[in-house]
């Protein structure tokens, strides 16, 4: 098993429950993902898969036989949890707002890639994490944060256990959705930033005027 870990998609709240139902081990260093042993239920923490499997720290054979998913989230909702999430952590200029974060995430995000965080690398859109080299998805299923329900049933045909998942690592909140809502500059941007989260995840955009 290996569940692919996009920032601020519940992740940690996820990891939880399949660390306490399966086992699984978080490897997000470089150093503990070469020591990766090709079994058992895994995650590499917000490392870029497609990296992993091109630098043979995960093997072929074993990500074809393992069950491989990941969450995403609205992107509007996700842009404002990591910004509230990176102001929280001190990531960002406590002075620095909303539009100027958008704006930074824009320009100077670094692409997903070897390692957990680099900069404003968990900033991405969701579907850096999620599509191969071949314009495929490198999951067997995706599941939305607005559908939790999904999830647990999904583990429970596939393996007999229907975990109840709490929310954790909730980020205190530097700004709304309900703010923003309102703030067309902003959804503007939002909407350029994560057009493909958009388009490929199925996800709306909001009406306005």
């Amino acid at each position: 098993m290996v569940f692919i870990w996009i920032p601020k998609t519940a992740g940690t709240s996820v990891f939880e429950v399949l660390r306490h139902h399966y086992g699984m081990k978080k490897l997000k260093t470089i150093d503990t993902c070469f020591s990766f042993p090709q079994r058992g239920a895994v995650t590499f923490g917000h490392m870029s898969y497609n990296d992993l499997l091109a630098t043979g720290v995960v093997h072929e054979g074993f990500s074809k036989r393992a069950y491989k998913f990941s969450f995403v989230r609205c992107p509007y909702a996700r842009a404002v949890s990591l910004f509230n999430y990176l102001k929280q952590t001190g990531a960002l200029d406590a002075d620095l707002c909303f539009h100027a974060f958008l704006d930074d995430v824009h320009r100077a995000r670094p692409a997903v890639g070897m390692y957990n965080v680099a900069g404003l690398s968990q900033t991405n859109p969701q579907v850096d994490w999620l599509i191969g080299a071949d314009g495929a998805f490198v999951t067997d299923e995706i599941f939305k944060l607005e559908d939790m329900g999904e999830f647990c049933r999904a583990l429970e045909a596939r393996f007999g256990i229907a975990p109840e998942v709490e929310r954790k690592n909730v980020s205190e909140k530097q700004v709304l959705m309900d703010e923003i809502a309102e703030d067309r500059e902003v959804l503007e941007k939002i909407e350029e930033i994560y057009k493909r989260d958009f388009d490929i995840l199925g996800y709306d955009r909001i009406s306005r005027p």
